[in-house]
């Protein structure tokens, strides 16, 4: 983190922790870590990740509910192969989480693994429209509290723990860098859109920063 801190970073996006780690133990490391990231006065996230603290929807909100101020990199992607469901029977978790998450990770899962083989393939349409659902629902909440900015990354990963490859040749099923330009410019219209059409309800301005990494 004191790194990092040379750099002027948004934010500090962190791998928090371990699975087996007693719970104890846990709320240790993140009430350290938010005491940390307020000496800092830098936002600091932590992954939803496979491997980590949280990397279920139920643990992270329980840590959520018991440590204030505790946010999250949501990356849901890495919950749908933990659950193997598109997390169907976790919306109140969800609901926890999606209040403090301030980055995103654009990277669409299945209940079969963290990465489908092209988000732009017709068979993968509602993994897609379901975590696109799930971002616009914190681009949203962020919005209300009225916070400057949401940090979003195009998350798709290489070959061979995240792109699929052909067997044998071990050639990438898809072109990462053209996905992840896709991802991203996709997010942006679909923001844009729910932006649009939050004007024309209230008529009012809607004003937001959008920070894009690739």
């Amino acid at each position: 983190m004191e790194r990092a801190l040379g750099f002027s970073p948004l934010l500090i996006n962190s791998h928090s922790a371990k699975d087996d780690m007693f719970y104890d133990d846990q709320l240790h490391f993140f009430e350290s870590a938010v005491k940390i990231e307020k000496e800092a006065n830098v936002t600091i996230v932590h992954e939803t990740h496979r491997g980590r603290s949280m990397f279920t929807p139920w643990n992270t909100a329980r840590l959520l509910n018991d440590i204030n101020d505790l946010k999250i990199n949501a990356d849901f992607s890495h919950w749908c192969s933990v659950c193997e469901s598109l997390l169907e029977d976790q919306s109140e978790n969800l609901e926890i989480v999606i209040k403090r998450a301030y980055q995103i990770h654009l990277r669409v899962g299945y209940p079969g693994g963290p990465q489908v083989p092209d988000p732009r393939a017709p068979e993968y349409i509602n993994e897609l429209i379901t975590h696109e659902n799930w971002w616009k629902q914190i681009y949203l909440k962020r919005k209300e509290d009225g916070h400057s900015f949401l940090t979003v990354v195009p998350e798709f990963g290489p070959p061979p723990f995240y792109m699929h490859t052909l067997p044998y040749t071990n050639q990438p099923l898809s072109d990462l860098w053209t996905i992840n330009l896709w991802m991203a410019s996709r997010f942006k219209e679909e923001i844009e859109k729910l932006s649009a059409k939050a004007i024309n309800q209230v008529k009012c301005n809607c004003v937001y920063r959008y920070s894009q990494n690739i």
